[in-house]
């Protein structure tokens, strides 16, 4: 997984490292507590997250966060292609763990700072954010995939609205609109014009997957596959190799 991407790299990363240190010093392996534990890690590091990544690298399927609570939900799999792209160019062979999570944590500083200052806006943009994603719950059960694309498109427009969308995004959203992309949106903390770094987009593909996924590659972009609803964290045991 490309780092500081909005791909919950760090929730995987996090979720991983305390499940093997619980196993290792023998101290327990409540998936709930590891979640927890690593959802900890993550706001000490990068000063704030959201709790959705490190729940579903621990559960893996689906959650649903309000007001800080989880909730697991059942809903079906769905497939989905996710681009990667440089803001600027930012080769993952020189960035550091420090530059990458520095970046995070100036995102979120950023949509904080224009929150204090814009606060009436704000909290209209997050209350369509949850209708939205009610919205969502409800055309995901009901295999509405043409309702869905639409969510994800407004979704899209909220985060650019808050200002975490940077032109090489923006642009990879609009191609795979234009080629027939039923939707598709900026994923994570998004990004910014002047940090730079790694973002990434969600495209609903519809029936275009293989062109959307080429012209995404011609854009730049890391293209992948990807479905919904996978396992969790798995801990596995191996036998010490002899010698």
């Amino acid at each position: 997984i490309p780092l500081s991407a909005g791909l919950g790299s760090s929730a995987a990363t996090s979720v991983a490292t305390v499940a093997a240190l619980k196993e290792y010093f023998g101290v327990g392996s409540d998936l709930e507590r590891i979640r927890s534990d690593a959802h900890a890690v993550e706001l000490r590091v990068q000063g704030a997250a959201s709790p959705i990544d490190t729940a579903i690298a621990t559960h893996g399927g689906y959650v649903l966060v309000e007001q800080g609570t989880v909730q697991h939900v059942q809903l079906p799999a769905l497939q989905l292609l996710v681009g990667c792209v440089d803001s600027i160019p930012l080769s993952m062979g020189t960035a550091k763990a420090s530059d990458l999570s520095l970046k995070t944590k100036a995102l979120v500083a950023g949509v904080r700072a224009r929150k204090e200052h814009f606060p009436a806006i704000f909290e209209a943009i997050s209350n369509a954010a949850d209708e939205l994603t009610v919205e969502a719950i409800q055309a995901l059960e009901a295999g509405d995939t043409i309702k869905l694309g639409v969510l994800l498109n407004s979704n899209h427009g909220l985060l650019d609205a808050i200002g975490v969308v940077p032109r090489r995004l923006s642009s990879l959203v609009k191609v795979a609109q234009s080629l027939g992309a039923l939707g598709a949106k900026v994923t994570g903390a998004g990004g910014s014009d002047e940090l730079g770094g790694i973002g990434s987009v969600l495209v609903l593909p519809g029936r275009n997957e293989a062109k959307i996924r080429a012209a995404m590659e011609l854009e730049g972009a890391l293209a992948m596959p990807v479905r919904t609803g996978g396992a969790g964290l798995k801990i596995e045991q191996f036998a010490s190799a002899d010698r």
